[in-house]
């Protein structure tokens, strides 16, 4: 069985916590919406910002764009937002500033 992969020609970052670029990325034409609980979200702001993955994919997809979720590094904020990020609306997670295969 062959799968088709997405073609993916402009991605657009949003902070899953700022409702403002949340509530106009869809409209912006990009291919994948990549919703950030990384560096766009401030340290004091992550838990918050974890419980809003779901309902703002289903967001940001109303323009037909791919969802993918920007994860944490290190491992334990890593764990914590893919509780909350393996979800119906989001078809990949990207992981950035891994340092090794064994994370």
């Amino acid at each position: 069985m062959s799968r088709v992969l997405p073609v993916w020609r402009s991605l657009l970052y949003v902070p899953v916590n700022v409702d403002k670029f949340v509530d106009k990325a869809h409209t912006r034409g990009a291919d994948v919406i990549q919703l950030d609980l990384e560096d766009s979200v401030p340290p004091a702001e992550k838990a918050h910002a974890r419980t809003l993955v779901e309902k703002n994919a289903a967001r940001v997809r109303r323009g037909g764009a791919d969802v993918v979720v920007r994860i944490n590094q290190p491992l334990a904020l890593a764990v914590r937002d893919l509780e909350h990020a393996i979800v119906p609306d989001v078809d990949g997670i990207a992981c950035t500033k891994i340092d090794s295969a064994s994370h």
